[in-house]
């Protein structure tokens, strides 16, 4: 078991939780795992990476995290989450777009002036992989809030045990809100 205080921490490369590995945050605006934009190690062509990595059939339970993938990290996927039905993602948001406070605690415009794109245009909506990938026979009591809709999308792709989400918590989006395949 692991608490994390509060704070945001700047992250690298993927965070590998182990099968029984318990995450604890007390807020998930006030304890975040930040990716910074052009985050190498999630770069250039190849398949998805996570900043957050679950193994198959484990029995995680994260509560009370944030996780923010920045905007130009092609390759990130906030959560991977192949866990087993044991498993439980609690108040975890997935950070960007509305409601969301940068590190000076100013909130983040997720618009430009015509609310048409971001005000960075270096950000490309749907350029990233989703918030919460479910796959590889994943499955969890979840509970989420928050994300950057207009740029990831939560995608389950696992066909058994297939998922619960007990209670989630989903802003707007301008593309796709969410998205199953192939499940049971």
């Amino acid at each position: 078991m692991l608490y994390i205080p509060m704070g945001r921490y700047l992250v690298t490369d993927t965070i590998e939780l182990r099968p029984d590995t318990v995450l604890i945050g007390l807020h998930p605006s006030m304890t975040q795992f930040d990716l910074a934009d052009a985050t190498s190690a999630f770069q250039g062509p190849g398949a998805p990476k996570a900043l957050l990595e679950t193994p198959q059939g484990g029995h995680n339970i994260v509560t009370g995290i944030g996780l923010f993938t920045g905007g130009i990290n092609g390759r990130a996927v906030g959560a991977l989450w192949k866990a087993g039905a044991d498993s439980l993602m609690d108040d975890v948001r997935f950070l960007g777009g509305h409601g969301t406070n940068t590190a000076d605690g100013t909130r983040m415009s997720p618009y430009n002036n015509t609310h048409t794109a971001d005000p960075n245009n270096k950000y490309r909506w749907d350029a990233q992989y989703p918030s919460l990938w479910i796959t590889d026979g994943g499955a969890a009591r979840s509970r989420t809030s928050g994300r950057r809709a207009r740029l990831r999308r939560p995608d389950c792709s696992c066909r058994t045990p297939p998922p619960q989400a007990l209670c989630t918590s989903y802003r707007a989006s301008i593309m796709c809100a969410m998205r199953f395949n192939s499940i049971a």
